[in-house]
């Protein structure tokens, strides 16, 4: 009886511990779950490729400047970076980059 009594304060702490270890962790931002690493490295990925559209954009003659890429109406601004948001291997534009690439243009 001694010995059930001297084991059952360490099991008791350590099933406490492993119960509230990952909640304690993942209440403090220790932890990452899958759904929020997809949604930042999508993020990633669409900032990378709108950088290369700007540049690319702005290699274009048709490019002047901030000022008269900001003239543009809606229609006009996405005719023009759509084919320079169009990364290699890939059928079409992809919609967010080209929103990206657009505002990176206009903000000068």
């Amino acid at each position: 009886m001694n010995k059930l009594s001297e084991w059952r304060t360490p099991a008791i702490a350590l099933a406490v511990g492993l119960i509230a270890g990952p909640i304690i962790s993942n209440l403090l931002g220790w932890q990452v779950s899958s759904s929020t690493m997809e949604e930042e490295v999508g993020a990633a990925v669409v900032e990378q490729q709108a950088l290369f559209c700007e540049e690319r954009a702005r290699a274009d003659a048709a490019y002047t400047d901030a000022a008269a890429f900001k003239a543009l109406n809606f229609s006009a601004k996405r005719e023009f970076v759509t084919p320079h948001a169009q990364m290699p291997g890939q059928d079409s534009a992809d919609s967010t980059v080209v929103r990206a690439c657009t505002n990176k243009l206009g903000a000068g």
